[in-house]
């Protein structure tokens, strides 16, 4: 028996760049010409733990030493593992120096495709041994059959709550394993046995493949992992030429393209159904809708999309127009007609896909981490556990020192800008064109330069009244211009997004609901405009409209980002006590933070009194279910908690006491 080879750390390091790998002790009997070995670790390197699980399999690498090597299946590598490298003794096992030979080295960098490491995933124990010969199948057919079969059974009940995240993650990585096998050669359908051939094919069925990627699309993976796995089943299936294209795999296609936000795949995948004659449904084109949702959703999270820049150096996916004008194309071609429901998502879309830009938002303060060790020590806060620690460097020592940190929320001195606050540039001119003539704000956000996706927003929205890509007309509803006024918010056109409720919207016979206003106040509050967030509010009240939870958040933001504390809690406690209405959960923690942040504890006390009269709330013959919903939901939030109270304020550095709470 010999040990098949030493890997030094640089090797590890270079297999660690790979997604999965697994470590074990290989046994090499010559006369039988089999392996087997025992597992000692396996890693999943794949992101967000992938720099972790570097240094931990390094680490484990400094304690086995020359014990540590890496276990690959000669199928997975599609070759003879051991070909050309001499055969370690027996005495060589008690070699005392890792990494001493030259020809250690050779063999594991020989026995190593960097490109096709793959974890063998040979059992649950990684103490359990393993038969690693060429008889030895990785992947059970019958057993992932079954598991197929039963996702298909929980998909055909239709209850969310029976879905096993956990097990749906587990079934696509054999899946996926089982056609890596096949369409990389490293499994031939003439080397199975009958039945094993029976399964296989009826695992690259068109039922079992869409089976599979339900699983896949029920694994809750990142848009960016599950696209990435999405177009890799697609190209092993293609390569393999086994599995037909039917109405309902398709459709899977399309589900898990939309989720991961593939748009033009998806787009592609609608125009090989209309070429194929399948059914038409509303689920595709809502996917085609979502996908493009998605798309933008990856670029804002990965900071592909710098808000600050100019319409013309954003993502193309800023302007969807073109996107859509597909979409619309390909239904006009199918006979499925354009609503005025689905008409607002697509309109939807030049707001979701863009986001705020620079223009629509204001930074009004920053949190400032200072060690209490730099501070003087008159001002330095009684030390709690709770508190935050960090290596924060100290002068008079010269070093960095690990110490609690206080947190602190700094506003800054600068206001923003004049042309951003509607209730500062009433009436004003913004600047001259020539020497005679100005130009007011609204005049300058009609203008198309001023935002080319804005300007695509109301040409689309436009074109789909008088009938866009053979569709009949339709007439817009306030959920049209509710999408409208938002897609003005996010772009920073907030005089134009008040033209279209103040004029347009009653032009057209359409009345705005609370939806409308909290488009309106919330985009007020994102650059302070707190009076004509009041106008608004006011104007809101008279006409009847009922304010609902976010009406308050946006009220409250902009009363927090003026710095204006005492007045927000006012706000939050009138509201209830008027309208019966509270703010979502994490209004509660910002008003808390922020004032603990500045030192006002006066007013994060007095709401910790206010959340203790929700506490002792018991409903009426006044009062209906959704509310009495809300407020149980509210008292039982563990973040409104007198633990998780009493640990926001440690964790600021002060104390809440029992004294504080009503008896």
């Amino acid at each position: 028996m010999t040990l098949c080879g030493l890997a030094r750390p640089k090797s590890i390091y270079r297999i660690c760049s790979t997604n999965r790998v697994s470590l074990a002790l290989i046994d090499f009997d010559p006369a039988s010409q089999t392996k087997s070995g025992t597992i000692l670790d396996r890693f999943s390197l794949a992101s967000p733990t992938k720099e972790k699980n570097r240094r931990l399999l390094s680490s484990s690498y400094g304690v086995l030493k020359s014990r540590l090597v890496l276990a690959l299946d000669e199928k997975i590598l599609g070759r003879p593992t051991f070909s050309s490298q001499p055969q370690r003794t027996k005495e060589d096992d008690q070699s005392p120096a890792f990494g001493s030979s030259t020809n250690n080295e050779q063999v594991i960098c020989s026995i190593v495709d960097y490109d096709r490491i793959e974890d063998a995933r040979l059992g649950d124990n990684d103490n359990a041994n393993v038969n690693m010969n060429g008889s030895s199948d990785i992947v059970d057919f019958k057993d992932l059959s079954r598991n197929l079969g039963h996702v298909a059974t929980t998909e055909h009940l239709g209850n969310p709550d029976l879905t096993d995240v956990e097990a749906c993650k587990a079934t696509a990585d054999r899946f996926e394993l089982f056609l890596k096998q096949f369409a990389q050669g490293i499994k031939r359908f003439v080397d199975l046995s009958a039945d094993d051939q029976t399964q296989a094919r009826e695992l690259l069925s068109a039922e079992s493949v869409s089976s599979a990627f339900w699983v896949l699309s029920k694994c809750r993976y990142e848009p960016d992992e599950l696209s990435e796995r999405t177009r890799l089943w697609e190209r092993y299936l293609g390569k393999l030429k086994m599995t037909p294209l039917t109405d309902s795999l398709s459709l899977r296609l399309l589900i898990a393209n939309g989720k991961a936000g593939n748009v033009g795949r998806v787009l592609s995948l609608l125009q090989l159904r209309r070429a194929l004659s399948y059914s038409t449904c509303e689920e595709e084109f809502n996917l085609a809708i979502r996908s493009l949702r998605v798309s933008s959703l990856t670029q804002h999270k990965d900071g592909v999309r710098n808000i600050f820049l100019h319409d013309s150096q954003q993502p193309a996916i800023d302007n969807p127009t073109r996107w859509l004008d597909a979409i619309l194309l390909n239904m006009s071609q199918r006979g499925f007609p354009l609503t005025t429901p689905f008409a607002n998502l697509m309109i939807e879309c030049y707001a979701a896909t863009g986001g705020r830009t620079g223009k629509a938002v204001h930074h009004f303060y920053r949190v400032v981490r200072q060690g209490i060790l730099t501070m003087p020590p008159d001002e330095r806060p009684t030390y709690t556990d709770e508190m935050p620690k960090d290596w924060i460097y100290v002068p008079e020592e010269q070093k960095k020192v690990y110490q609690p940190i206080k947190v602190r929320v700094k506003f800054h001195k600068g206001s923003p800008p004049f042309y951003k606050i509607p209730s500062t540039v009433k009436g004003k001119l913004l600047y001259d064109r020539n020497p005679e003539n100005g130009e007011l704000k609204l005049s300058r956000e009609l203008e198309p330069e001023y935002s080319l996706p804005l300007a695509a927003a109301f040409a689309f929205a436009d074109s789909l009244q008088h009938g866009a890509c053979g569709h009949d007309p339709i007439t817009l509803d306030v959920g049209s211009y509710n999408a409208l006024i938002k897609a003005c918010v996010y772009r920073g056109a907030l005089w134009r997004a008040l033209h279209v409720l103040d004029a347009t919207m009653p032009a057209a016979g359409i009345s705005p609901n609370t939806q409308s206003y909290n488009i309106i106040l919330s985009g007020l509050a994102a650059v302070g405009d707190v009076v004509t967030s009041q106008e608004y509010y006011l104007k809101m009240h008279n006409s009847g409209i009922q304010p609902d939870c976010y009406t308050v958040s946006a009220i409250v933001d902009g009363l927090l980002n003026m710095n204006d504390i005492s007045g927000a809690v006012t706000v939050v406690q009138d509201f209830f006590n008027q309208h019966s209405v509270l703010p979502p959960i994490w209004t509660h923690s910002k008003i808390l933070e922020l004032s603990l942040g500045q030192g006002m504890i006066y007013e994060a006390k007095r709401y910790c009194y206010f959340i203790q009269q929700l506490w002792k709330w018991e409903p009426n013959q006044y009062h209906d279910e959704s509310f009495i919903e809300l407020m149980r939901t509210t008292q039982a939030s563990p973040g409104l908690q007198k633990v998780a109270l009493k640990k926001m304020f440690a964790y600021f550095g002060e104390e809440l006491k029992d004294s504080d709470f009503l008896p």
